[in-house]
């Protein structure tokens, strides 16, 4: 819920009046800190590790939505959202370049790419769905 177009168009509006109050830039780099950056995200459990490669792409796909959103989000926070993308796509490449284990290094690919696409066509990228992961059976 916080990148909900309105919630972060406030954001973007109440720093601006009072630079006291976080303003999106620094709420979405603490978001991709505690996802994507998070040194400690990848779990000893295989389980437990796709469940967090799974919470990395919602941040990223929320994003995503949050730049494309012409009817409830203001330019600033889907430019802010676009630049947070960006500079995502910058940290993964970078990553993926220096990784040794593969499926970590798929997963940066995969950042990677569809933040690519996305930036060279935002209205036209079809946002990947949010899929409800499978349960335990």
């Amino acid at each position: 819920m916080i990148l909900q177009p309105a919630r972060a168009s406030r954001l973007v509006d109440f720093h601006a009046r009072n630079k006291e109050y976080p303003g999106l830039a620094e709420v979405v780099d603490k978001l991709v800190a505690a996802t994507w950056k998070s040194s400690d995200k990848y779990p000893s459990s295989p389980y437990l590790t796709e469940i967090q490669r799974i919470v990395d792409n919602v941040a990223m796909i929320y994003l995503m939505h949050l730049a494309q959103d012409e009817n409830a989000a203001s330019p600033q926070a889907r430019a802010v959202a676009l630049l947070k993308l960006d500079e995502l796509k910058s940290w993964l490449a970078a990553r993926s370049a220096e990784e040794k284990d593969e499926d970590l290094r798929a997963h940066y690919k995969y950042g990677t790419l569809q933040i690519s696409l996305f930036i060279a066509d935002p209205k036209g990228f079809k946002i990947p769905p949010l899929l409800t992961p499978p349960g335990r059976e």
